[in-house]
């Protein structure tokens, strides 16, 4: 399994939308700005994930997509998940 901690700050407002159909689930997309660690003296230099969150009906992530319309450009988050290539 390909698992994933990101912890960062939002670098704009979550995009929520829904799919259509029988499930209707929703999607937050969203990049988040991540500090690299740096020796003393160095210039310091960040990552920019693109993320995106998905909702599932019929499991616990019912509202995960749905937590981060809740956040806002700036604030800091930690993300739990997997990548997908």
């Amino acid at each position: 399994m390909n698992s994933v901690v990101l912890i960062g700050r939002l670098t704009r407002d979550p995009e929520v939308r829904y799919t259509g159909g029988q499930n209707n689930m929703a999607v937050a997309t969203f990049s988040v700005a991540i500090d690299r660690p740096t020796k003393r003296g160095e210039e310091k230099k960040a990552d920019f994930p693109r993320v995106t969150a998905f909702s599932c009906p019929h499991c616990s992530l019912k509202n995960s997509a749905l937590n981060i319309m809740w956040n806002c450009f700036g604030k800091r988050i930690l993300e739990s998940g997997f990548l997908i290539p």
